[in-house]
């Protein structure tokens, strides 16, 4: 399997994927290369984001085909263990809410992988979890908690979905469930590569 740089995947679609889903699924996915920014975005060649001396959001407008103000929430790059770098979008094309989390990019992203322990954590129901992606999940669960809340004020015909790639599919997932249990009972989480969790 591989992706190309259009975003596409070459591998068989499932015949009980509509068009408009699988149409769905290559935006997120979209969406989910962009949080790597610019510079990664241009290594790998993707299209609408070849040049690396833009911004990371100029990178995203131009990929995804949106505009600065539906940029709602940008955590750059914190640097720090347990802050995965993410975003949040209102995206028009989807007429959704998109809150995007990165996958391993970075030193310390690496270091949450690497905290690999199982932990079992109240915040997920019952069972065990990454350590690591269980600690970035309740850190920006807090933060982002009116942030969204106010997107959804803002929009509120749009559902919320949370998607990424590998490390940030793995805290998009335990952040959904996470908040499915506590604040949002309608929202989707798509992941790509998603690590067990």
């Amino acid at each position: 399997r591989s992706i190309d740089t259009s975003g596409s995947v070459s591998m068989p679609i499932p015949a009980h994927f509509s068009a408009e889903e699988i149409s769905q699924l290559r935006r997120l996915m979209r969406f989910s290369s962009c949080a790597y920014g610019s510079k990664a975005m241009s290594a790998m060649r993707l299209q609408g984001a070849r040049d690396a001396r833009l911004s990371n959001e100029e990178a995203l407008m131009r990929r995804m085909k949106i505009e600065a103000e539906d940029i709602l929430h940008w955590n750059r790059e914190p640097n720090e263990v347990y802050a995965p770098v993410h975003y949040l979008v209102a995206d028009p094309n989807l007429k959704k809410l998109v809150l995007v989390f990165r996958g391993t990019l970075s030193p310390s992203d690496a270091l949450t992988d690497l905290r690999c322990a199982s932990a079992e954590n109240e915040h997920f129901g019952t069972g065990w979890v990454h350590e690591g992606m269980a600690h970035s999940a309740a850190r920006v669960a807090d933060v982002l908690l009116p942030i969204v809340k106010d997107a959804i004020e803002r929009f509120p015909n749009w559902p919320l979905v949370l998607t990424g790639h590998s490390l940030g599919a793995g805290v998009a997932s335990l952040l959904a469930l996470r908040w499915q249990a506590q604040e949002f009972r309608d929202l989707t989480c798509v992941c790509f590569g998603a690590p067990c969790t």
